[in-house]
């Protein structure tokens, strides 16, 4: 996306552009690894020694503020590289790689305490975590018989053993266990680990002809990806703990994709990563490419993966889809040295190579989130304002729709960053940003856009969200009150506006109009739309009424006087996102 006059980008690219006499920002550390001033040292000396991939983290536009929350450093792992993370948000699982070594490795997100579960010669191949259970899949030489080892990790206490040829399982799921074993046909097993007996069946008998090449364990369901050998392949799934039948969710030829399950979406991995309705339906979106299925992870709802070129970036970067939303962010900028990452419990983790070893990182996912607030910068560029009242950034074109157009008193101040948000209807990303009473849209080859900005229609769509639309006020009158007040009916929409809501939003064109050439009615039209309802009145006594692009408030002061002015609306869809605190 272009801005219309600078051809810039409107995102703006993060850049190492700090001076020699800047200070690095601190990173808050939670492992003591060595105890003592040693690790204050040794602490000290691995922020300096990661020098310009730290600097990523702490670079946020050209202003030189934090890009994220400051993540947290669980730990310096010198001589070691970190592989196969998982992460329930209150304890990490690792595997330490050292030499001809590889040891299991459980760390706390909550203090500096670790414990090692088991250390091989062989390989540790995949970790997963569910409530107090680990499971992992271990072999003792490359060509050794594999094994799936379930332990409590609070106290080692053995749950499972089985054996199993695969080198992508087990998975686990709450109570459930899964893992697939070769000896002729391919065989899902199933494991209730929840009772004294470990009970083990055969979830899934594959077909002779065809391979069993992953599966996942979602929401009481089993999906698996089979293929054959000339090329077809199709992903399935059916209830773990029934004999229902199997259900096709995708079918394809050629090389088979990667896959993940993540809410009611699933994604599929090649050198693209492609979102659909985990049923089947719906179109597909492209979500952008990444730079191997080992570098993604998800939780319940965000997908996470690695992205070694993306829009506006000029260094790999973490990326997020937001599945409930169909929103994507960078989440984590500059992570090029990122070579493995878990999501789970809210938390993501992951590890950095470095030249002397790895280190692992984490952050609540609610710091990486475009609503997470960014801190003050220590420098100013024309191309940017940061809005300290909220703690985010005006950029370019949005920049300058909000300074010409209204400011505060319209829009009020920015709550989000730039990010994307899934357009069904033209079944592209489009590039937004949320504002306390609106959200721009960076549209400047549509005939509604202003200076390249179309204001969504969020009254409608909050008014939608909270089920109103079938209420008593959003009918159309049959007459017009005009013996009590002025009022004027909308065509439009059959509603109508009477007394300070018709007046307000009159002001609202005459304000836009003053910097546009636009007429009062375009103005008002285009910023605050058609009313769709007629006025409400609250509770609390405040009297509302919607608008296309606006949510119009009076209510009484306490000087007995009366206020008028436009409902936070873009900060309520947010919060009904889950992405503003409430309140």
């Amino acid at each position: 996306m272009r801005n219309r006059n600078t051809d810039a980008t409107i995102l703006r690219p993060l850049s190492r552009t700090a001076k020699k006499t800047d200070v690095f920002p601190g990173v808050p550390c939670r492992h003591d690894q060595g105890h003592g001033l040693a690790v204050v040292v040794r602490s000290l000396a691995a922020l300096l020694a990661l020098g310009s991939v730290l600097l990523g983290l702490s670079v946020s536009w050209q202003g030189r503020s934090e890009a994220i929350t400051s993540p947290l450093l669980f730990g310096r792992y010198d001589a070691a590289h970190l592989e196969a993370l998982a992460t329930d948000g209150n304890v990490a699982a690792f595997v330490r790689s050292t030499g001809d070594t590889r040891a299991l490795v459980i760390r706390s997100l909550d203090g500096p305490e670790e414990r090692v579960l088991t250390v091989t010669p062989g390989r540790i191949d995949v970790v997963t975590l569910s409530g107090d259970l680990v499971a992992w899949q271990e072999r003792d030489c490359d060509q050794c018989p594999a094994r799936v080892q379930v332990r409590r990790w609070t106290d080692g206490q053995e749950v499972l053993l089985a054996r199993t040829n695969d080198e992508r399982t087990p998975v686990l799921w709450q109570r459930w266990l899964a893992w697939v074993s070769r000896n002729g046909h391919d065989r899902v097993y199933g494991a209730d680990l929840s009772g004294t007996q470990r009970t083990v069946d055969v979830a899934l008998v594959g077909d002779s002809a065809s391979a069993i090449r992953a599966i996942a364990l979602h929401e009481g369901r089993l999906f698996w990806l089979e293929s054959s050998p000339d090329g077809p392949w199709r992903i399935s799934a059916q209830p773990i703990a029934s004999a229902a039948d199997a259900t096709t969710l995708l079918t394809g030829s050629g090389p088979a994709p990667a896959f993940r399950v993540v809410g009611d979406t699933l994604i599929t991995i090649t050198d693209v990563l492609t979102a659909r309705n985990a049923l089947g339906s719906g179109q597909p979106i492209e979500l952008g490419r990444a730079q191997s299925p080992e570098l993604v992870t998800a939780d319940d709802r965000y997908l996470f993966w690695l992205d070694p070129s993306p829009a506006g970036q000029s260094e790999p970067a973490l990326v997020a889809f937001d599945t409930q939303s169909g929103s994507r962010f960078i989440a984590l900028p500059e992570a090029g040295a990122v070579d493995a990452l878990a999501a789970g419990g809210g938390w993501l983790i992951w590890a950095e190579r470095t030249a002397a070893g790895s280190m692992l990182w984490g952050a609540p996912l609610a710091d990486l989130l475009p609503t997470a607030r960014r801190s003050q910068p220590q420098g100013s560029d024309p191309r940017w304002r940061y809005v300290p009242e909220t703690g985010h950034y005006l950029a370019n074109g949005f920049r300058q729709f909000w300074e010409r157009y209204g400011g505060v008193e319209i829009f009020g101040y920015p709550i989000s960053e730039e990010f994307d948000e899934f357009d069904p209807q033209t079944g592209q990303f489009r590039t937004v940003q949320y504002f306390e009473r609106a959200r721009f849209v960076w549209a400047p080859a549509e005939a509604a856009a202003l200076d390249g900005v179309v204001l969504d229609r969020l009254g409608a769509e909050l008014a939608e969200r909270l089920a109103l639309t079938h209420t008593r006020a959003f009918r159309v009158p049959a007459a017009a009150p005009f013996s009590q007040v002025e009022c004027r009916r909308f065509d439009a929409t059959g509603h109508l506006l009477c007394g300070g809501f018709l007046a307000a939003w009159q002001r609202t064109g005459e304000l836009v109009r003053q910097q546009s050439a636009l007429t009062d009615e375009e103005a008002a039209v285009r910023f605050a739309g058609f009313p769709i309802s007629e006025p409400i009145a609250l509770a609390d006594g405040t009297i509302v009424q919607y608008l296309e692009r606006a949510r119009l408030e009076y209510r009484k002061t306490a000087d007995g006087s009366g206020i008028m002015e436009r409902g936070r609306i873009g900060a309520e869809l947010l919060r009904e996102r889950g992405w503003l605190p409430e309140g």
